[in-house]
Parts: C-alpha cells; sequence; structure tokens
C-alpha cells in the first residue's frame, strides 16, 4: 500500500515516528549511563510515493544501543534509515533525555543528525534554566531594585563526540545574571540578589554573552542560541537567537 501513487502527488518534507521512549547505554571516561532517550526520526517522501513503511524506523531499536555520546547515536540511526528508505535524499534524527551536572542541577541534552538538500549536520545541544534581572527596572528605581525572572538557553553546538554537553551548559550559566540554585540559606540568598542587581541583563545581552563565552572555547564551530525570557510582569514571554559560525 505505502509503495501505491497518493492522491496528491505532492512531495513532503518530512515523514516520520515521533515521541518513541528508548533506552540506551551512554559509555563516557569507562562509566556506564543508562539513560532514556526519546527520539524523533524522519526522512522525505517523494510525490510518487503514498506512505512510507514504519517497521523501517523502528526495527534496529530492538536492542538497546550503547554510544559515546547521544549525537554520535543519532548519525548512526540517520544512516541506518537512508539505507531502508531507499527514496530518501534528506534524513533528520533527534535525541532528547536528562544531564545531570553540578550540585543537583538537571539540563535537557538533545543529540541531533540530519542530511538536507545534501548538506550534512551533526550536533548536541543543550536547554540549561538560569536568572534574569531587568536593566530597566534597575536604572528606573531610585533604590535600584528590579524584577526578576526566570530565563531559558537553548543551545546547539557542531561536534562528533568532542564537546562535553556539561561544558555547554557552564558556559550557558555563565550568561545568565545568575544561575539557579537547589538550596540557599537566608545569608546566601541575599548575597545571589545583590549579585544579580549589579549584574543584570537582558534576553539579548545573556544570548550575546553566551555566543561570547562559546566564542572562547569553540571558535569556528557553527552554533545556535536561542535564550528565552519568562517575564514576571508581562503576559507574555521575551526571545531573542543567534546562528552562525563562532
Amino acid at each position: 500500500m505505502q509503495d501505491h501513487e497518493p492522491e496528491n502527488m505532492i512531495k513532503l518534507n518530512r515523514v516520520g515516528v515521533t515521541d518513541l521512549e528508548y533506552p540506551i547505554t551512554i559509555v563516557r571516561d569507562s562509566e556506564n549511563y543508562k539513560v532514556i532517550v526519546k527520539l524523533e526520526m524522519s526522512v522525505d517522501l517523494p510525490e510518487n510515493l503514498k506512505g512510507v513503511h514504519v517497521r523501517n524506523f523502528v526495527e534496529d531499536l530492538e536492542i538497546p544501543r550503547k554510544t559515546a555520546a547521544v549525537e554520535v547515536l543519532a548519525k548512526e540511526i540517520a544512516l541506518s534509515l537512508l539505507k531502508k528508505h531507499k527514496h530518501a535524499k534528506n534524513v533528520h534524527v533527534k535525541l532528547a533525555t536528562k544531564l545531570g551536572y553540578g550540585k543537583g542541577k538537571v539540563a535537557n541534552l538533545f543529540g541531533l543528525y540530519e542530511i538536507k538538500d545534501n548538506k550534512e549536520s551533526q550536533m548536541v545541544g543543550v536547554s540549561v534554566r538560569g536568572n534574569s534581572t531587568c536593566p530597566c527596572s534597575v536604572e528606573s528605581t531610585t533604590n535600584g531594585n528590579s524584577h526578576n525572572q526566570r530565563a531559558k538557553i537553548l543551545l546547539f553546538i557542531e561536534s562528533s563526540n568532542d564537546v562535553d554537553a556539561a561544558d555547554l551548559c557552564k558556559i550557558a550559566e555563565k550568561s545568565f545574571s545568575s544561575p539557579l540554585f537547589l538550596s540557599l540559606n537566608k545569608e546566601q540568598e541575599k548575597g545571589i540578589i545583590e549579585d544579580m542587581h549589579k549584574n543584570p541583563r537582558f534576553i539579548e545581552d545573556i544570548v550575546r554573552w553566551c555566543v561570547a563565552n562559546l566564542r572562547s572555547n569553540f571558535t569556528g564551530r557553527y552554533a545556535k542560541i536561542h535564550g528565552i525570557a519568562y517575564e514576571s510582569l508581562n503576559p507574555f514571554n521575551l526571545f531573542s537567537e543567534w546562528e552562525g559560525i563562532l
């Protein structure tokens, strides 16, 4: 049935499987870390085929995999999909899981591989939360008070198992007015609030600082940074984005 011609002869950019949870083992520094990843996999579909064979996406996943990095596994799965889907010229595979770093901190971890229009891309990504203090409020209030809100950075950078995701988390954290803390006493809380008001940043500043911090470590690589501030005074959020060569 899938190989029949459809009623409407229209090429589809992406067809595939999403929200598939899959156990893997990440091997790092001789240690095994068992995690559950959420998979999104797709290929393009030409106008003369009615559909894809879904089994081609999942049959190789019946045995749990070991990998050195999520972006490496994303590439392995993607290249396998291209072999199975003979019609496909483009492929996209994204893995998402969680990463523990620092003292009780958790970030989202992503591995991405795609071929699109004959261009190959392999990236590792993290999503990290922090705090933002509004520079306008600090300047406009007589005593330097401000409203504060949580913010988030979603960061992707070219990698072939040569970028430590924990290092990306630390770089992203340095870009905020302040990182987040799991537990604080009153004196620590006071000091952090004072430091935040000495370091107010718009979401535009946060993204720019993230780019600048990345350039110190990964010059010449392609990266994409998306920042969002969860506004405390407005019924909307703000975002800023940069992509290019560091």
